[in-house]
């Protein structure tokens, strides 16, 4: 097990660049987590001057110990995961951004999948933002395709009218294959929705078109 924590520690840190968006960075820590080590906890501290500290746990938990050695204060980031649940702030995890709170300006807790996070920011210590990258793209999908249904030319025959629902539809089905990043499956989601909220949704053409 020692062994593949240090493999899971090894490709974060490989993979970090200072300087990047830290987001950018979710994907490989819950693929540490998840797929290198066997669901286990995973944490990542962005320390003042952008440099890294990883360390593993358990299950269910990750020891906040960090080693001063080599870590410059006040701490930018600290990331971990909840690779057996959602995104949220246990117990444990409040106690820790609450004894860190001068020392800790960002906070992110992954859980379902690296789309899926808890923000805390230093500036609003009491609450936790959950954001779900999918959700956001329905909402994206579906306000979108209500602005600019209206503005522009339908595609209709004699008989026939093609819907955006439905050319987003079989964008979603093309999506199975190349498995493209959660946000672009919410907004074709959202997309179709809005397309068959509309009572003449039917491919075939109705008499008041």
């Amino acid at each position: 097990m020692e062994i593949k924590r240090t493999e899971a520690e090894s490709h974060i840190i490989n993979k970090y660049k200072k300087g990047m968006e830290i987001k950018d960075l979710f994907e490989h820590i819950w693929y540490a987590s998840t797929t290198i080590l066997p669901s286990l906890e995973v944490q990542v501290v962005v320390d003042s001057n952008d440099a890294i500290h990883v360390s593993t746990g358990s299950s269910g938990y990750v020891d906040f110990t960090i080693n001063p050695v080599g870590m410059k204060l006040p701490i930018k980031c600290w990331i971990h995961t909840h690779p057996f649940g959602a995104a949220y702030f246990s117990g444990t995890d409040w106690g820790t951004v609450n004894t860190w709170l001068p020392l800790m300006e960002t906070a992110y807790v992954l859980g379902a999948g690296e789309d899926h996070y808890g923000y805390w920011h230093q500036s609003n210590a009491n609450e936790l933002l959950i954001l779900h990258n999918y959700s956001l793209g329905i909402i994206t999908g579906y306000a979108s395709a209500k602005w600019i249904t209206p503005r522009v030319k339908s595609l209709k025959t004699k008989r026939m009218h093609i819907h955006h629902w439905m050319w987003a539809t079989v964008l979603l089905v093309g999506m199975i294959y190349i498995k493209p990043h959660e946000i672009i499956i919410g907004v074709l989601t959202g997309a179709a929705l809005e397309g068959l909220s509309y009572s003449n949704w039917s491919i075939k053409r109705s008499d008041s078109e």
